[in-house]
């Protein structure tokens, strides 16, 4: 009957003006700008329990190009010619710091393989194809089965959160084989999950890497809905909040590098798992590097290397615009790449090659060279010069 379309059409548009319209009204300060609170911990808005950090307009939808007109983060844009928008990302922060606590080899093996997407790797299990055969839709919902059994989801959990997010319906059977499928593959973490469920029934808490408790205290209970709710709630809490606790640090030590007081760069909210600053040109640069070396210089789980947590940057005048921010040290390897080859007297050390998976090279910025790496730098040098 034609008269659902125009109520779906208001039920969707009356959603956007409650959830994001009239939130951002309230957002508004004198000035007429919008601005977020950060939220470090607590169930404020968008917020989580397990002290993931947010912030009030972390809640911006990812939106599509066919509904522009309702898309939210249109309005989010630079006041000044001078100003850029830089989204930065921990790719796939959470699977990955998972992964690591867990020490899930094949989870690590797909995240550290050259072009390796776990993602599609999981959809051609699941789909008995092969990688490059997976289709976007296939690979969305190896995605939401990717995190949703990794915190515990149940078949029909998984029913609806793969219908939820990517339209796509499966069956009771299909979710419950899936979900047995990758507790086959991923022998450690299942093994990991049992320990921290253990630890917490034990102590009554659970704890990340950083030390920070979060207490459960149905987790015994003899109500099967409480305490499977704080089993899954522990796990959650030492992989959640300890990727949380990351970037934390990281936004701690940035603090520390720059003062925000001079308005060069400034973080203005975090949507997701973004978090967006406001730069200046001309210190696009400056910002990056002061990223990647706070994130060399905050605590990380046991053993494990900064460059398994890469981070990566998008820029623009407009947040529903932006593009991949080429790194500096690409378009420096570049233009070396073609002097090298124009002119006949210059001589390539790829420096980067040799120093790749070598961090005991370098000093703890990721950048500079101790006395060890020094012998190896000058000896590549002295080697090309022999040749």
């Amino acid at each position: 009957h034609p008269i659902f379309k125009p109520l779906l059409e208001n039920s969707r548009v009356s959603k956007l003006l409650g959830t994001y319209v009239n939130y951002f009204k309230s957002a508004l300060y004198n000035d007429g700008k919008i601005r977020t609170d950060w939220n470090q911990t607590g169930e404020s808005k968008g917020g989580t329990a397990s002290g993931r950090l947010t912030s009030d307009l972390m809640v911006l939808p990812k939106g599509s190009k066919a509904h522009d007109l309702y898309q939210p983060r249109q309005c989010i844009y630079s006041p000044h010619d001078d100003v850029y928008i830089l989204a930065v990302d921990a790719d796939q922060i959470e699977l990955r710091w998972m992964a690591w606590v867990c020490q899930e080899k094949t989870l690590i093996e797909e995240l550290t393989r050259p072009g390796g997407d776990v993602h599609r790797a999981t959809a051609s299990k699941i789909y008995k194809k092969s990688f490059d055969e997976v289709t976007s839709s296939e690979r969305n919902i190896g995605k939401v089965v990717n995190f949703g059994t990794a915190y515990g989801a149940m078949a029909k959990a998984l029913q609806t959160q793969v219908y939820q997010f990517t339209g796509i319906k499966m069956s009771y059977e299909e979710a419950n084989k899936v979900i047995e499928s990758l507790r086959g593959e991923y022998t450690q973490l299942e093994k990991t999950k049992k320990k921290i469920i253990n630890q917490t029934i034990m102590n009554g808490y659970a704890e990340n890497y950083v030390g920070r408790r979060r207490y459960f205290r149905e987790i015994s209970s003899s109500d099967w809905y409480k305490s499977s709710m704080d089993q899954r709630g522990c796990f959650n809490h030492v992989i959640q909040a300890g990727a949380s606790d990351f970037m934390k640090s990281i936004l701690v030590k940035l603090g520390e590098y720059c003062d925000w007081s001079l308005k060069n760069w400034y973080p203005i909210m975090l949507v997701h798992d973004e978090i967006v600053f406001y730069v200046q040109q001309g210190h696009i640069n400056e910002v990056m590097d002061a990223i990647e070396q706070a994130k060399r210089e905050v605590p990380l789980p046991e053993g494990s290397n900064p460059d398994f947590f890469p981070l990566s940057a998008k820029i623009g005048k407009n947040y529903s615009e932006l593009e991949k921010l080429t790194a500096w040290k690409e378009k420096n390897n570049q233009i070396i790449e073609e002097a090298a080859i124009s002119y006949s007297n210059v001589k390539l050390v790829r420096w980067d090659e040799i120093s790749a998976n070598h961090p005991e090279f370098f000093a703890p910025d990721g950048v500079h060279l101790i006395e060890n790496g020094s012998d190896v730098y000058v000896a590549a040098i002295l080697e090309a010069l022999k040749n």
